[in-house]
């Protein structure tokens, strides 16, 4: 099941997809400082030659702010977003920037999945480095 939306309307600061993208990520049983939005963009910000992702140094607290304004970048820029299955049935909901960049939560818009790379021939295979 597919829908599609070009309208970022409901895509902006005030809407609810932040709250667990802020939360502390939790490793090992253990709560850390950085968030699990910063903890997913330390995961890309290697991948992208131009620099898109940023470049998230410094304190946790310095991550953890450049994580949410990636994310307020990919919603102010939100080109569509769209609720899909996974292969293996799980459903998502995803928005992506005019760029191919976005991100993802669980289709109840509760759990954050994570930051999405454009879509490019053999990703997987390239690690997504682009």
């Amino acid at each position: 099941s597919s829908s599609s939306s070009s309208s970022s309307s409901s895509l902006d600061s005030n809407n609810q997809l932040p709250m667990q993208f802020n939360e502390m990520h939790e490793s090992r049983g253990r709560r850390h400082t950085l968030t699990v939005g910063a903890r997913a963009l330390a995961k890309h910000a290697v991948r992208s030659s131009d620099k898109w992702w940023g470049d998230p140094r410094g304190p946790e607290a310095a991550k953890n702010a450049e994580a949410l304004s990636v994310l307020l970048r990919i919603f102010e820029g939100a080109e569509w977003s769209n609720t899909h299955l996974l292969p293996g049935g799980l459903a998502v909901f995803e928005v992506r920037h005019g760029d191919g960049y976005g991100a993802r939560w669980g289709a109840d818009g509760m759990t954050f999945r994570g930051f999405l790379e454009p879509q490019m021939e053999g990703g997987h295979e390239k690690g997504w480095l682009h």
